[in-house]
């Protein structure tokens, strides 16, 4: 959208990502849902069409499905999507209200399993603000604790052994 160097950078952050290196190795359901979120953008940046709008809400909305994480991710990646697409080219209102309409039907059972909790147990065992892991560190230090953690685990995430090796010690992750 920029122009060629600007995408060749973009290119190079993405291929530079720990999260592309571990995705690269392991068949997961995570490679479809960049695919469904690349589609997305591509439709809901081309025209004011209602057709690819609908088509770009779809796409968005089985990226939903498709990783738990991309419950979040989407959204937070429709903000500045639509004021990229506000200032560049404009959006209509019937526009607006297409796509999140379409959005909106294709998650409802989406909203609906999530907000009666289908969703929150294996989230609540793997994240660093479970109850279970921030037991396990201690109540002392308390975000100074869990900050330290995180680092801790992007460092080894980004180490060559791991990356280029060894890979994950639960082999369900790893290749």
């Amino acid at each position: 959208f920029i122009n060629r160097r600007y995408a060749l950078f973009v290119i190079l952050a993405a291929s530079l990502s720990p999260w592309a290196f571990q995705m690269s190795r392991i068949v997961w359901e995570l490679s479809i849902t960049f695919c469904f979120i690349v589609w997305g953008m591509y439709f809901f940046l081309r025209r004011n069409q209602i057709s690819s709008l609908i088509l770009s809400g779809l796409l968005f909305g089985c990226a939903m499905y498709s990783y738990p994480t991309a419950k979040v991710q989407v959204p937070l990646l429709l903000i500045p999507l639509f004021f990229y697409r506000w200032k560049t080219s404009g959006i209509n209102l019937k526009a607006a209200l297409t796509f999140l309409g379409t959005i909106l039907i294709v998650s409802i059972p989406l909203i609906r399993a999530t907000s009666q909790g289908v969703f929150h147990e294996r989230t609540s065992y793997l994240v660093i603000f479970s109850q279970s892991f921030l037991n396990s560190i201690g109540s002392e230090g308390g975000i100074w604790n869990i900050g330290i953690m995180f680092v801790k685990n992007m460092l080894l995430y980004l180490n060559p052994v791991f990356l280029f090796l060894t890979g994950d010690d639960n082999l369900r992750h790893s290749s």
